[in-house]
């Protein structure tokens, strides 16, 4: 009901030692939730869904992708800025 709540406490969880709750995040990241993609920014590791969405057409979800990658300090981020 309230998926930005729910979305907020997996991310807490992952803090905590719970791996298993990046795939919520990831799920949510892959639905265009911009919080997700951001959170997404703080998972080492877990860039995979961030290059898929810098290929979306949402301007938006792009941008915020690019930004968590560089927070990653991905390789692939600078060549996006290109």
């Amino acid at each position: 009901q309230y998926p930005t709540v729910a979305l907020a406490a997996h991310f807490a969880l992952y803090q905590l030692g719970r791996e298993e709750s990046i795939k919520a995040i990831e799920q949510a990241a892959l639905q265009e939730d911009l919080f997700a993609i951001a959170a997404l920014g703080s998972i080492p590791d877990h860039s995979s869904v961030l290059l898929q969405l810098l290929n979306q057409s949402n301007l938006q979800v792009r941008i915020n992708a690019l930004i968590a990658l560089l927070k990653q300090q991905h390789p692939h981020a600078l060549e996006c800025i290109d």
